[in-house]
C-alpha cells in the first residue's frame, strides 16, 4: 500500500515501485525475488488482490496424501 500511497494510486508507478522494492530486499535470494516479481506481475499491483472465493470440500485425494482433514 506503501507504494500505491507514494504514487497517487498510479497503477504503472506503484507497480514499479513494488517490483523495485522486491530488487531490494530480495537482491540476495534469488529464489524469494522470482517469487516478490511473480507476485508483483500477477497480482498487478502491490497492494492484496482483488479475489473471488468459496469455500469447498478438500478432494479426498489430497487429504488421503497431506493425512490433514478439516
Amino acid at each position: 500500500m506503501a507504494c500505491q500511497k507514494s504514487n497517487d494510486f498510479d497503477y504503472a508507478k506503484s507497480k514499479a515501485c513494488a517490483t523495485a522494492k522486491c530488487e531490494s530486499v530480495f537482491a540476495n535470494k534469488p529464489e524469494l525475488l522470482t517469487g516478490c516479481k511473480w507476485f508483483t506481475g500477477w497480482s498487478g499491483a502491490p497492494d492484496n488482490p482483488a479475489v473471488t472465493y468459496k469455500e469447498v470440500t478438500c478432494p479426498d485425494a489430497i487429504t488421503k496424501n497431506s493425512g490433514l482433514k478439516r
